[in-house]
């Protein structure tokens, strides 16, 4: 869905609401402008502190996805 909406609207910023995890988003940056991380990054939980390993992880998978669009 998001290949045909970036076709129809190549211009306009794209935010995914959530399912964004670590071992995703890699390949979900390539295709949104941002994305919306909760219960995953909280271990399944809201009421949980955020994950610092996951948060890592995250963020250098969401480095890597921004890199990987400075180049294309």
């Amino acid at each position: 869905m998001i290949k045909k909406i970036r076709k129809k609207l190549p211009d306009t910023p794209v935010l995914l609401g959530g399912g964004a995890n670590g071992d995703n988003i890699y390949e979900l940056l390539k295709y949104y402008d941002g994305v919306s991380v909760a219960t995953w990054i909280k271990n399944g939980d809201m009421k949980n502190p955020i994950d610092p390993d996951k948060a890592k992880l995250f963020m250098a998978e969401a480095n890597k996805a921004k890199e990987y669009k400075n180049r294309n």
